[in-house]
């Protein structure tokens, strides 16, 4: 369970500012995925505390993923519960998640929207789409393709109507678009970046399976290893 206060907790800029100084892509390649500790090197440098931030999220899924799912106590039934992928489907990669780039897309609010895909097993329910009247976003979308953070194949150019009728037409997951990056960027402005789990619980889901029966190890061995579980991807 989460506690109450988390949801109005933030980050110490001087505390966020320190983790960003320390992260360096050589000391990253060994614990999360390539695709991650690239997006997180396009956060300029000197925007210390962005890059503290999405180091405290890469933190937060890789303890949260060490054993997931985990087992729940209880003596009158058998459950699991834990981070979850967004929804499989039956499509490739499962129900997509588009981040919306317009306007001007800076890499220090839209990079910490993608680490909980790019650092685990949710990488392919991920799309990137982008204005290209705005050359901000055109510019950040060609930089995380091009330096391979995200798929080629993942990514479009969508004037506003054409991406509202993809929207309509596809039925994604989640739309995280201009409004919600702006929602981190004020954030950040005023109170500060929030709690890595309540800023992933926005974008992934948090779940428990349970069989009414105590001790059903047949249970565990069946739903322990579904594919809907969140799992860390290889690093790099």
């Amino acid at each position: 369970p989460s506690p109450s206060p988390a949801y109005n907790t933030s980050y110490a800029t001087p505390h966020l500012e320190h983790q960003g100084r320390m992260w360096t892509a050589g000391a990253a390649s060994g614990r999360f995925s390539r695709a991650a500790v690239v997006a997180v090197s396009l956060i300029p440098g000197e925007d210390a505390a962005a890059r503290g931030f999405c180091s405290e999220v890469l933190a937060y899924l890789e303890d949260a993923c060490a054993t997931n799912p985990k087992r729940g106590p209880g003596a009158g039934r058998t459950c699991l519960y834990g981070l979850q992928r967004t929804p499989l489907g039956d499509q490739a990669g499962g129900v997509p998640t588009i981040v919306r780039l317009e306007g001007r897309a800076q890499a220090a609010v839209v990079v910490p929207h993608l680490l909980p895909f790019l650092a685990t097993n949710a990488a392919p329910a991920l799309r990137l789409s982008f204005d290209p009247a705005s050359s901000d976003a055109a510019g950040l979308a060609a930089a995380l393709a091009t330096e391979g953070a995200i798929a080629l194949t993942h990514v479009s150019a969508d004037t506003p109507d054409a991406f509202a009728a993809r929207v309509q037409a596809e039925e994604p997951f989640n739309v995280v678009d201009g409004r919600v990056l702006d929602e981190l960027a004020d954030a950040r402005a005023g109170t500060g970046f929030p709690l890595a789990g309540q800023f992933v619980s926005t974008l992934l889901c948090f779940g428990h399976a349970k069989s009414a029966r105590a001790g059903d190890e047949a249970f565990v061995a069946e739903f322990e290893a579904s594919d809907k579980w969140l799992k860390m991807a290889p690093p790099a």
